[in-house]
């Protein structure tokens, strides 16, 4: 089994400055790209109903309060 097929179900969302969230199509072999100190995204894991988020430590307050 690749990495590719263990995580498939995965999403990816990216909460912007008024609290929306936006899809995004992560390349898994780039994820680390994705991670910055200022962003704030959810992983929705659908199959096993698990959220997982990532809040950056220069993330601004309003998009850290979701």
């Amino acid at each position: 089994m690749s990495l590719d097929d263990e995580y498939q179900d995965f999403r990816c969302y990216e909460v912007d400055d008024s609290s929306e969230m936006a899809e995004l199509d992560v390349d898994l072999d780039k994820i680390q790209e994705l991670f910055s100190s200022e962003g704030v995204y959810l992983f929705v894991r659908y199959d096993i109903r698990r959220i997982f988020i990532w809040k950056g430590p220069k993330s601004p307050v309003r998009k850290r309060f979701i």
